[in-house]
């Protein structure tokens, strides 16, 4: 079945068309300042709900006696996190030539 386009294929690159959009939008001249700082705070606030699921998965599966992968999940937030706020400084913060 390899023909066969899966619901999750479709899904992601609905999602990578949309958030890699919405990023190119944040930061074009062409749209307007406020437009620009709405979007920014949406991206912002889908990547903390993305990391905090993920965080918060860890912390239930800690709970729940799965230690290894509660530290793992755990970890990989820890990296979202820190991945994340260098891309937010490399693309936001930082002046274009």
């Amino acid at each position: 079945m390899a023909g066969v386009i899966r619901m999750e294929s479709i899904i992601e690159l609905i999602l990578e068309l949309l958030l890699e959009g919405s990023i190119e939008a944040s930061r074009s001249s062409k749209i307007p300042k406020p437009v620009r700082y709405l979007i920014t705070v949406l991206i912002v606030l889908f990547f903390i709900a993305v990391i905090g699921f993920i965080f918060g998965v860890g912390i239930i599966s800690l709970n729940n006696d799965n230690i290894p992968a509660g530290i793992f999940l755990i970890l990989i937030g820890a990296v979202m996190v820190v991945m994340s706020v260098i891309k937010f400084i490399r693309t936001y913060l930082t002046k274009r030539k």
